[in-house]
């Protein structure tokens, strides 16, 4: 599968190391794959972690008009406006997003199912 200049794959999720859960993260795109570990969190904010880490790799790229790619629907329509946050614990990852939107001329984000999420892909081979 080929990945265009401005697409991001995100996914985020617990993993289990020793006697506590942490939070991996996994952003793809054309230029590179990346995993980072997070302190104890949800499934949820792992995924949201995962997307403002996208963001960042997408500012550090210079990249304009982002595509965010990531099979948490969820997240992908709470990052569009179209679904209500209603954890307080995830305010902060939308307020972070929305601050950090000046930085692209366009930005969007997309829902893929699991199975196309390379990011997930990359976070599962990493075990």
């Amino acid at each position: 599968m080929t990945i265009l200049p401005n697409e991001f794959y995100f996914d985020g999720g617990l993993s289990r190391l020793d006697a506590t859960s942490v939070m991996e993260v996994a952003v793809v795109c054309a230029k590179s794959k990346e995993k980072f570990l997070f302190h104890q969190g949800t499934s949820n904010e792992a995924e949201w972690i995962a997307l403002l880490t996208a963001v960042e790799t997408a500012i550090e790229q210079h990249v304009k008009d982002p595509i965010f790619i990531g099979d948490s629907q969820l997240v992908v329509e709470q990052a569009k406006g179209n679904w209500q946050i209603k954890a307080v614990h995830l305010y902060k990852y939308k307020y972070i997003l929305d601050c950090l939107s000046d930085k692209f001329t366009n930005m969007s984000f997309k829902w893929v199912p699991r199975k196309n999420n390379l990011a997930g892909d990359f976070l599962e081979k990493q075990k």
